[in-house]
This record gives C-alpha cells, structure tokens and sequence, in this order.
C-alpha cells in the first residue's frame, strides 16, 4: 500500500477537526491542529505536510466562532431561498464556462 499523504487541518471549531477527520481519515494521515501557532512551531521544527488546510476565520472562543458559523448558515438560507423565489437557482442562467 503506498503511503498516505501527509495533511494537516487548522481549525478553531473541534467539530470541524473531527468532521475533516472522520471523512478523510481513511484516505490521508491527518493532524489537525486547534492554534496556528501549534502549526508554526511544526514548521519552525522543519517538519512539513503534504498539503497544509487553514480556516480562514478564527475567533477567541469557540461560543464566538459558533455564533458566527450559525449566522453565516442562516444567511446563506436566505439566499437559496430568493434565488428559488426569483428562479434562479440552477445551473442554467450561469455564464458559459471558458
């Protein structure tokens, strides 16, 4: 069997660490990493992944991030459902691709 690529997930909500995890697990050798500075002393370590995948936000509690995520859920509700009300919510008014 050849050897799983190296991934390393960083990412301040423990569930989407387990997530990632639980669906990739099989098919790379993960670490995920809570703290970017966890990462950046890896790195300074010379210790390097395969592929290195970062959140982009990260907020100073996991209440905060959270709130931001069911936020961000409920917006993007609000959008398919006026893109369905409007009709346009397939793939048929999308610009040819290139």
């Amino acid at each position: 069997m050849a050897p799983k690529y190296k991934v390393w997930l960083v990412d301040d909500l423990p569930r989407n660490l387990e997530a990632f995890r639980t669906n990739h697990g099989d098919d790379f050798a993960i670490e995920t990493f809570s703290k970017t500075s966890a990462v950046l002393q890896r790195i300074h370590n010379k210790e390097y992944p395969d592929a290195l995948l970062c959140d982009i936000f990260f907020y100073d509690t996991i209440a905060e991030a959270e709130k931001a995520e069911a936020k961000v859920a409920e917006l993007a509700a609000k959008l398919r459902k006026t893109a369905i009300d409007i009709g346009v919510h397939d793939q048929s008014h999308a610009p040819a691709s290139f």
